[in-house]
Formats: C-alpha cells, structure tokens, sequence
C-alpha cells in the first residue's frame, strides 16, 4: 500500500486521486490542502478524503509516506519550502518553478541537501516508452546518435529526448523556431468544441546537438487531445532505427529483422473484462507488463502511477527516478529553447545544477 498526500485540486491532482479510487488497494491518498473553502468541501464530498486548508494542518493531522504537489508554477517553490521546513518526502508535480531565477533559487535552497524529493516526470514511464527504452538497452541498435521526438511540450519532450539520446548534464547547442498555421480546433480539456471553427496551431522546431547526437523536439498542443495531429517517434542508431511503432535493424550487416510493437489489451468486443492494457510485446518478447490491471488506466495515468511506485521505492532504496536536478535542468533547456525562438539565435547551454 503506497499512502499520499495532496497539494492542490487542479486538473493534474485529480490524476493522482482517480489512480487511488481505481486501485484502492495499492494506492490511498490520506489528505489534501485545498485554499478555497467551497473546492475543499466538494473534494471531501467527492472523494471521501480529509480536506485542510493549510500544509500545517495536513502535517500535523496527516501520516503517509510522501506529499505529491500540483499547484500553479509561481507557487510551487513557496509550497516546497513549505514541505522542506516540515520534513515530509516530496513527489513534486513539474517543474519545479517557472523561470530561471526561481529554478536556481529552489536548487540553491532545496538541492543537495539532503532532503527527500523528487520530480513526478512521468512520459518516459508510459508503457510505450518504458518498451522501447528497455529494447534500446539490448544494444540492437548500435549507439543511438539520432532521435525526434513529436510527443509532448517543453519539459516534457526535451526530457525523452535525453533518456532516449542518453544525455546528462552535459553543455548542448540548440536553436528553435516556431510556426503558426490554421487548424480546424479539436477537442481538449474540456471536451468537444460547441461548433467548428479554425485556431491557430503554434508548432516548435528545436535542434538539440550533443557530442555527435542530434534530438529534434517537434511538438504542437493539439497533439495532446486532437485528432489529426498525431505523436510521432524516431529513433535512429548504426544498426537499425525505431520509427512509431516499427523498428529494422540488423542481426548481421547481410541481414535485416523487422519488429512491430503490439500492445496487448483486455476488453473489447465481445469481451466481458474491462479494457486495460495487459502489456506490450516488441518481435518474441514482452518489454513492458502492466502491474495496475484490470484497473481501466489510460497510459498516462499508468505512467503517473508508476511514479508514485518509483517514489515508494526511492524512500526505501535512495535510487532517484527523476531527480530535483534532473526536473530544474530539463525546465533550463526548455526555457533556452523559448529564447532561441525569441531571439532567433542558437544558444550553448551550461551545467548550472553542479
């Protein structure tokens, strides 16, 4: 059993709360801070959990093995402090503030210290990537110097990025640009639109270059909940190369392989279990299983989870899954990826979190 605490009643909190009302006996959210008197008694009437309206009252009343922050960026490194004064483990929502000055101020103050925090960066924890990291590991590929990525924005896809091109800290050049171009709105957040109507689609290009590797971040929002952009993945290595859900490489220079991903789910037609994904299956082998089933969890709210799992085993074992330095560093690079749009000039990164 994996208890939490909440801070915040947003969008991305209510993630959190729908993973443990899903799986209630492998997670519980033991309390939440919500400011606003009326938000905090619908969430106690919604979710059957004790509401506070204060980080002093949830710790004095509240025990559980680690709080989860989703609050507004310019609040975020007020509540860490908080946290940090109290001496509560923290799985902290990204990023950990909203511009640079913030960000070093939180290193400086938070970094290194001891203290027990980390970042819940969940896209390289969705199944898809977990499936092709882990295939990536085997070395079929040959050394990846290669890799786009049109999946996510900002933090988000500079971080895969790096996973996938196996970058640390190390100094980067990159430039940007971005594009506007009219697309018929789809849906969102909140659903269908009303009517249609044409919007403005506003797309990044950025080149992240690396000791001889290259990353092209690509992404638009209406990626995210549309239906005619679609996510797209490439990664390229001297052997072979991953494009989507495909991937050639070669067993011998004479003798190219081809295999598909197939993600393996229960449910559907004519199928009396609910749909969830089982897991996934790269050629002969299974590179990722579902430890969340039956539970009806889309792939990003298996990757959330799976943060709070790696959470529970960082408190037990001290092995980061996605560190405060890690979190400030991708925040870094997505902000000089703004300003080379800005200034439309390329820029030199720097290892400012040493």
């Amino acid at each position: 059993m994996i208890t939490f605490a909440l801070i915040g009643s947003g969008w991305r909190a209510e993630f959190y709360l729908r993973i443990a009302h899903l799986l209630p006996l492998q997670f519980r959210c033991e309390g939440i801070v919500v400011r606003d008197p009326g938000k905090r008694a619908e969430v106690e009437l919604r979710w059957g959990i004790s509401a506070f309206d204060s980080i002093d009252k949830l710790a004095e009343k509240v025990e559980c093995d680690f709080v989860i922050t989703s609050v507004s960026r310019p609040a975020h490194p007020d509540v860490l402090r908080q946290l940090a004064c109290v001496k509560i483990p923290v799985l902290a929502e990204t990023p950990p503030a909203d511009d640079l000055e913030a960000l070093k101020t939180v290193w400086h103050e938070l970094g290194g210290k001891g203290l027990k925090i980390q970042v819940a960066e969940q896209y390289h924890l969705a199944p898809v990537h977990r499936a092709w990291l882990k295939f990536l590991s085997k070395g079929k590929l040959g050394e990846i110097s290669h890799a786009q990525v049109s999946i996510a924005h900002g933090y988000h896809g500079i971080s895969l990025l790096r996973k996938y091109l196996s970058i640390g800290f190390e100094n980067i050049n990159l430039s940007a640009r971005s594009f506007s171009s009219p697309i018929v709105e789809g849906p969102g957040r909140n659903g269908v639109p009303a009517y249609e109507r044409k919007i403005e689609s506003h797309q990044i290009i950025a080149h992240f270059e690396c000791n001889g590797k290259l990353g092209v971040y690509d992404f638009t929002p209406s990626q995210y909940f549309g239906w005619i952009r679609r996510p797209r993945l490439c990664i390229r290595g001297g052997r072979g190369e991953i494009v989507n859900d495909a991937c050639t490489y070669l067993q011998d220079y004479t003798t190219p392989v081809s295999v598909r991903l197939i993600r393996h789910e229960s449910g559907g037609a004519l199928h009396l279990t609910e749909k969830h994904l089982r897991g996934i299956q790269i050629g002969e082998e299974w590179y990722y299983t579902t430890p969340f089933g039956p539970a009806p969890l889309s792939d990003d709210e298996i990757a959330v989870a799976t943060c709070m799992v790696c959470m529970k085993e960082y408190l037990a074992t001290g092995r980061e899954f996605y560190s405060l330095r890690e979190a400030c560093h991708d925040q870094y690079l997505n902000l000089l990826m703004l300003q080379s749009i800005k200034t439309k000039k390329p820029i030199r990164s720097e290892n400012l979190w040493a």
